[in-house]
């Protein structure tokens, strides 16, 4: 089971890049075996790649849940390296949906770790800090990535539940205001 789900986790990684859309209900499968199966491993992979490939569809608020789901798995775990993989992810969602000085702070925390070296990582990294050199301008920007690689991995992770909830806050907020909208629309035709 556990090397059927681990190929089937190949196989929508490697379309992730070139082909997202597809790359989704690829990885469903895999993912859906290994939380059964209670394989970590390949479950932790399969949400990162979900979240790379949600990210790349703009569904941000699923990239960002599926990231934090493998943060929190890898915490539990002792396993640092991988968590910082994952708040890559979170940065890039988290800007997403408009926490630019959260994500900055996040890239610059990653950009001290092992998984800086990753070429998928180097140059969405590089996209992701013009992006926020366009939101922020460059010295807040690098200001805030500096404070970033003074975090501990703990800080961190910290740093990313907390952009998480406020990304939370700000969706019910627009969907409670997206409500009140509809329901003025409706009595203000029905009048």
């Amino acid at each position: 089971m556990a090397r059927r789900s681990w190929s089937r986790w190949a196989e929508g990684y490697a379309l992730s890049e070139p082909d997202p859309a597809a790359a989704v209900p690829i990885l469903d499968r895999p993912l859906a075996i290994a939380e059964s199966a209670d394989i970590t491993w390949v479950t932790v992979n399969c949400r990162r790649a979900r979240a790379h490939v949600h990210t790349q569809l703009g569904n941000n608020t699923e990239a960002l849940e599926l990231a934090l789901d493998s943060v929190r798995a890898y915490r539990r775990q002792g396993a640092w390296a991988h968590v910082w993989n994952d708040l890559f992810y979170v940065a890039i969602a988290v800007e997403a949906l408009g926490d630019a000085a959260s994500a900055a702070r996040l890239l610059g925390g990653v950009s001290t770790s092992a998984v800086a070296g990753v070429e998928r990582v180097q140059r969405l990294g590089r996209e992701l800090e013009q992006r926020l050199a366009g939101e922020l301008g460059e010295a807040t920007a690098a200001n805030l990535m500096d404070e970033g690689r003074r975090l501990t991995p703990q800080q961190a992770v910290e740093l990313a539940e907390a952009a998480a909830a406020a990304a939370r806050i700000e969706r019910i907020r627009a969907d409670l205001g997206q409500k009140q909208l509809k329901g003025l629309a409706i009595r203000t035709f029905v009048r």
